[in-house]
Parts: C-alpha cells; structure tokens; sequence
C-alpha cells in the first residue's frame, strides 16, 4: 500500500519528507526533476517544454536551476550544507556545474 511504501521510504531516510515534498512541488509546476548527485546538489530542474523537443531534436539541454535543500531536523541540520553554502567558492562552483 501507499502507506507501507511511506513507512519504509521514511525507516531508509529520516528527511525523506522533506525531499518528496520539494520533488512534488517542482513537479505540480512544471518542471522535470532529476538527480543532482553528480553536481553535488541534490536535484536538477528542467523544462518540461525544453526537454521534449531536445528529445525530439537529439539535442541535450542543460538543467537552467539547482536546487539544495536546507533544512533542520530536531536540534541538528542537515550535514553541512550551511558550510557548502557559505562560501563564494562554494556558491560558485553548485552554479558553474548545473551551467
């Protein structure tokens, strides 16, 4: 059941609310949500519009935005995300990667 597919998503990843949350709502507007990992960000966001025809056309498009989750659970954050961000080299280097 849904249910039974929650309880385990959530017993794997504690914050995994928090990212279906954010998956969903870029979905509800409009936009394909893929990995970041390879970015070392946790999604990607593309067109739907821009997807289908480089789809059509061979063409591969660049996700235009990045996303990172910032978030607390309890007293803790989320593992270092703060100090990723906070730096201009940091900054800098999550948008050069998803260009």
């Amino acid at each position: 059941t849904r249910q039974e597919a929650w309880d385990v998503f959530r017993c794997r990843q504690t914050d995994f609310p928090f990212y279906y949350a954010a998956f969903s709502h870029f979905r509800n507007k409009g936009w394909t949500v893929r990995s970041g990992m390879k970015y070392g960000v946790d999604y990607l966001l593309y067109s739907r519009a821009l997807e289908a025809r480089g789809a059509v056309e061979g063409h591969h498009s660049h996700a235009p935005f990045s996303v990172i989750l910032s978030f607390k659970l309890g007293n803790t954050s989320r593992g270092g995300d703060e100090e990723r961000l906070l730096t201009w080299t940091g900054l800098q280097a999550c948008s050069r990667l998803a260009c």
